[in-house]
C-alpha cells in the first residue's frame, strides 16, 4: 500500500504484548492488529487500554502500545462509594487518554465501542476519529432484566450484595450510566464502523446524519483453522457461550431443553461455557439445572480459551445463541467460522448473520417452545444440520477473510483523513468535566 499513516486504537482489553499472555477476551483486536502487521505495514499503531498490567510506552511489531491509567480506588469505604456511584468514566481515564493522543499524534483515532469511554477523545484530539460500534448501550440498557422476572431482581434489594454494590440492579444502574456516555459520545463524533443492518439503523436514529462505514471483523485464529466434525455417533451435544448474563438468555435454553424432555425427547448434553455470575440469575440458574430433566446432562466449563471454543464446537451436535439481544455476536460467527450448525434467537443484528433455514435456524427471542423445537428439528435431520453447517461455513469465510476486511479498514481510514480534523473546544470541556460528577 502507498504512504504510511499513524493510527490510534482506543480498547477495553490489553493485548499479549502487553500481557504475556494469549487473549481470553477480545481475541478480535489481536487478529486485526496481526492483519494489519502482515497486509498492511505501512499503517503504524498505537494501541491504548486499561488493565492490570501498569507498564511504560513500548513498541513491538507494528504498534506501539500505551496504557490507560484509572486512578485506584483505595479502601473498602471507597469502594463501596464508587460501586454505588455507577460512574462510566474513571477518574483520571479521559487525562491519560488525551495525554495518549498528543503524545502518538496519530492522523486517526480508532475508538473500538462507542460505549466505553475512550470515545470522549473524539472531540478534544487534533484528529478525525471514527467509532466501532459493537454492544450499543443505549439499546442494551433495556435488556438488563430480560432474564429475570422483576419480582427476582427486587429480592436482591435487602441482600448484603446489594448493600455492597452488586447484582443486577447495580448491573442495570452502571449499563444506564454508560448509555448516557455512550450517546454523549456518539454526538460528537462523525464517523462509525459497523457490520449488521441493525447497528446502521440504531445509529440513524442516535447520530443522524452521521457517516456509516461498513466494516467487517476478524476473528480467532483458532475458528479459521477449525472444522466441524460432530460427535461421536449417537450422541447429542449442544454446545452455548452464554454464560450467566441476563441479555444472553441461557435460562431460556435451559427451559427449552426441560420442554424437550417432557415431551418424552432424548436428552442432549450440554455444554455451557462462559462466566457465571452471582446473584438472582445465578439462583435461577442453579434451580433449573437441579431439575429432574436435566440432572447430570449440563456441563459448566466456566471461561474458556479460544482454542477449547474451538475444539469444543468442532466435535457439538449444533452451536446455541440464546441471547436476549445482540449486535454481531463473535460466539456465533465463530460457531460459523468452524461450520457448526447454529440455532440463535431473531434479535439485534443476527439477522443480518444467519439467513434461516439456509445457514442457521432463527426463532423468537424468550420462546423456550420454539427452542425447544428449533433444537429437535436440527438434531433429528443429520443431513440438514450438514447443509446448514456447510453453508454457514463459506458465509462466514466470505464475511470474516482478512484481505477484505484489511482493504475495507484502511480505505475508511484513508477517507477519514481526508476530511477535517475534529477539534475540542472549551465547551466540550465543560460537559466532559459535568459527565465525570
Amino acid at each position: 500500500m502507498r504512504g504510511g499513516m499513524k493510527v490510534l486504537w482506543f480498547a477495553d482489553v490489553q493485548l499479549p504484548a502487553v500481557t504475556g499472555d494469549p487473549p481470553t477476551g477480545g481475541g478480535w483486536v489481536e487478529s486485526l492488529r496481526r492483519a494489519l502487521e502482515d497486509l498492511a505495514p505501512d499503517i503504524e499503531l498505537g494501541i491504548a487500554a486499561p488493565g492490570s498490567v501498569t507498564h511504560a510506552p513500548f513498541s513491538s511489531g507494528n504498534a506501539t502500545y500505551f496504557h490507560i491509567a484509572e486512578r485506584e480506588v483505595e479502601g473498602r469505604a471507597a469502594g463501596l462509594v464508587d460501586r454505588w456511584r455507577h460512574s462510566a468514566l474513571p477518574d483520571g481515564a479521559l487525562a491519560s487518554c488525551v495525554a495518549i493522543a498528543k503524545s502518538f499524534a496519530p492522523e486517526v483515532i480508532h475508538v473500538h465501542g462507542a460505549e466505553h469511554y475512550f470515545g470522549l477523545v473524539a472531540p478534544l484530539a487534533d484528529a478525525p476519529c471514527v467509532i466501532s460500534l459493537q454492544g450499543i448501550a443505549t439499546v442494551l440498557e433495556r435488556y438488563q432484566f430480560s432474564g429475570l422476572r422483576w419480582s427476582e431482581a427486587l429480592r436482591e434489594v435487602p441482600s448484603q450484595s446489594f448493600l455492597r454494590g452488586y447484582g443486577p440492579i447495580h448491573r442495570y444502574w452502571s449499563m444506564r450510566s454508560r448509555a448516557i456516555l455512550e450517546r454523549h459520545i456518539m454526538g460528537a463524533c462523525d464517523h462509525f464502523m459497523g457490520r449488521t443492518q441493525w447497528d446502521a439503523d440504531v445509529l440513524r436514529v442516535l447520530r443522524p446524519g452521521a457517516q456509516y462505514h461498513e466494516v467487517g471483523e476478524l476473528l480467532g485464529t483458532a475458528f479459521y483453522e477449525t472444522s466441524w466434525s460432530g460427535p461421536p455417533a449417537n450422541d447429542d451435544v449442544l454446545f452455548c457461550t452464554a454464560g450467566a448474563s441476563p441479555l444472553k438468555g441461557v435460562e431460556c435454553l435451559l427451559e427449552a431443553l426441560i420442554l424437550r424432555r417432557r415431551a418424552g425427547e432424548k436428552a442432549v448434553r450440554l455444554r455451557l461455557a462462559g462466566p457465571v455470575v452471582d446473584g438472582a440469575l445465578a439462583r435461577k440458574i442453579a434451580a433449573l439445572l437441579a431439575a429432574p430433566e436435566l440432572r447430570g446432562s449440563v456441563d459448566v466449563l466456566g471461561r474458556c480459551s479460544p482454542d477449547v471454543i474451538a475444539a469444543e464446537l468442532a466435535c457439538a451436535s449444533a452451536f446455541a445463541l440464546p441471547s436476549h439481544m445482540d449486535n454481531s455476536p463473535n460466539s456465533l460467527c465463530e460457531a460459523m467460522l468452524v461450520g457448526t450448525p447454529c440455532i440463535a434467537a431473531f434479535v439485534g443484528g443476527v439477522p443480518s448473520l444467519v439467513r434461516d433455514g439456509v445457514d442457521g435456524l432463527l426463532y423468537h427471542d424468550s420462546d423456550p417452545f420454539a427452542l425447544a423445537g428449533k433444537v429437535e428439528r436440527l438434531l433429528g435431520d443429520h443431513d440438514l444440520a450438514r447443509r446448514l453447517g456447510a453453508e454457514a461455513r463459506a458465509t462466514a469465510r466470505r464475511r470474516h477473510d482478512p484481505q477484505r476486511i484489511v482493504a475495507s479498514l484502511v480505505a475508511t481510514y484513508r477517507e477519514i483523513r481526508g476530511g477535517a480534523p475534529e477539534r475540542g473546544d472549551d465547551t466540550c470541556t465543560a460537559e466532559v468535566e459535568e459527565l465525570q460528577t
